[in-house]
């Protein structure tokens, strides 16, 4: 018998919250992710931004409610996926 696992993946809605809502603070990346304690290409990779980048990496769930509190706004929630 096989088990599932829980998987998460970032939207396209979420990047894009993301990276509106940073810039609507008028924050750097480098900005965000120093009030976040993590280095600046982390929210490169989840914001999909830069050649070729779609949003390949995934915060967890204790990231974007941090990323709510830095940005004082509402984000979309990560996908749930069975594997």
């Amino acid at each position: 018998m096989e088990e599932s696992v829980t998987v998460y993946k970032i939207t396209p809605e979420l990047r894009k919250a993301i990276t509106e809502a940073r810039l609507a603070k008028k924050m750097s990346q480098k900005d965000l992710a120093t009030s976040l304690g993590v280095p600046k290409e982390i929210i490169n990779k989840w914001e999909g931004s830069g050649k070729g980048l779609t949003g390949i990496y995934t915060p967890s769930n204790k990231f974007v409610v941090s990323i709510e509190k830095v940005l004082k706004v509402k984000l979309p929630r990560l996908v749930k996926i069975k594997t």
